[in-house]
């Protein structure tokens, strides 16, 4: 009997005393939290003021949240007591401390971006991305915090525009890298054009150097102004050198020019003179050509004037020619700096005529002589017999010697069975 009772109790009272206890942990668990919420509150009173102490009061909330959820984890899952009010209130108290410590950070961010923007207007790319790098260090250690900063919409707008400029500078800076690399080339342009030209300068400054060596030298410049023209055709190399002519690479690209412009400056000069000097070597060429042919012209007109039935005057006629024809090659010849010259530059299309016409007027002035000689042979030939009182016998006609060793020079031709009352005179000294 007692046995049976004892079975209905504990049937009818067990789940009674479940509930008492689980009514009493839970209780417990909701009363260790209110201590946590008070300090809660007070967290987000202290808020705007100290947020130090803040944080220090809302610690103690979630240290006594922790208690209260080992004692019945429940607490977190119920609108009893209005548990899910206060826990939705210390969360959104947790939120506003973390954005309260955050903000101050992103705000120093902001000063960096502000900066950044004004440095980038001035173009000065390199300080620009040194303050967005400020920028992004203290925006990474605000969101570390919270990144519910961005919530509120005052502040995700500056953040938004902060990126868009770091979007510019991110174009700005593959610009620059552009012009950058045009620098470095402008800068490897001129320093080979630099050394192509001093080289120029040592060949051009040489004892040896003439008007026999300036296509070398031309060359040799124009070569090294291709490296010039390479170097100038960088433009943004020079946009960059007028934005920044203090920095680094641009002195160097400044250096450069200048001491390329005096080292083309002299040569130029060098091979200006030395040009001059040339085009007066060819003009001195040049006259003496027409001398010659003026010479070989008239010796042309001597030897037009002998033919079959040859007169005494058109002999004299011929004589006289060829004499002028002669005395102006004689005056070519005697200047014996003219022959070394036109020898020396035989190249030149002055110094080829040279050579051509003085090697026509020799030829024209031999045949012509031995023409002449032939023509008196054959006028004492055929002269009659004459019982008059003897007369200056006509003297031979003189040739000219052809060595190109020695100065033009007449023979004389004499004949021995006549004499004159010029004897003792060739024709030499009649014609001279």
């Amino acid at each position: 009997m007692k046995f049976g009772k004892c079975i209905t109790f504990f049937l009818t009272c067990l789940p009674a005393l479940t509930a008492w206890a689980d009514n009493s942990s839970f209780d417990q668990a909701v009363n260790e939290y209110l201590k946590g919420f008070r300090a809660c509150t007070e967290a987000n009173s202290l808020r705007s003021t100290d947020i130090l102490l803040a944080k220090d009061r809302f610690d103690i909330y979630l240290r006594q949240l922790d208690t209260a959820i080992a004692i019945d984890n429940s607490i977190l899952k119920t609108s009893e007591r209005d548990m899910d009010a206060n826990i939705q209130y210390c969360e959104r108290v947790e939120n506003n401390l973390k954005r309260a410590e955050a903000a101050p950070i992103l705000e120093r961010a902001f000063t960096f971006c502000e900066q950044a923007k004004t440095t980038f207007e001035y173009q000065d790319f390199d300080e620009t991305r040194a303050l967005l790098e400020q920028y992004q260090r203290y925006k990474e250690d605000a969101f570390v915090i919270t990144k519910s900063l961005m919530e509120i919409y005052a502040l995700a707008s500056q953040v938004r525009a902060c990126g868009r400029l770091e979007e510019k500078l991110a174009e700005k800076q593959k610009l620059q890298h552009e012009k950058k690399l045009s620098l470095e080339r402008a800068i490897t342009g001129f320093e080979k054009f630099k050394l192509e030209c001093e080289s120029t300068l040592a060949y051009v400054q040489s004892s040896k150097f003439g008007v026999s060596q300036l296509d070398q030298a031309n060359s040799m410049l124009n070569s090294a102004l291709k490296h010039k023209k390479n170097a100038r055709s960088e433009e943004d190399a020079f946009i960059l050198l007028q934005q920044f002519p203090d920095k680094e690479r641009s002195l160097a690209l400044a250096s450069l020019i200048s001491s390329a412009r005096s080292c083309e400056a002299q040569v130029s000069e060098t091979l200006r003179n030395t040009s001059k000097e040339k085009r007066q070597q060819q003009k001195t060429l040049a006259d003496a050509t027409d001398q010659l042919e003026q010479s070989l012209a008239l010796c042309r007109d001597a030897n037009q004037l002998m033919g079959k039935n040859t007169s005494t005057e058109q002999l004299a006629k011929a004589i006289e020619l060829y004499r002028q024809s002669a005395t102006i090659k004689k005056t070519i010849v005697a200047n014996k700096n003219l022959i070394s010259l036109g020898k020396q530059h035989s190249q030149w299309a002055e110094g080829s005529k040279f050579s051509q016409a003085m090697s026509l007027t020799k030829q024209c002035q031999s045949s012509t002589v031995k023409e002449i000689n032939l023509h008196k042979r054959e006028l004492a030939s055929v002269k009659a017999p004459d019982t008059s009182p003897p007369q200056p016998e006509e003297p031979d006609y003189t040739t000219e010697s052809l060595s190109d060793t020695e100065d033009d020079e007449f023979e004389s031709f004499s004949d021995s069975n006549e004499t004159t009352s010029g004897a003792g005179k060739s024709w030499t000294d009649l014609i001279n």
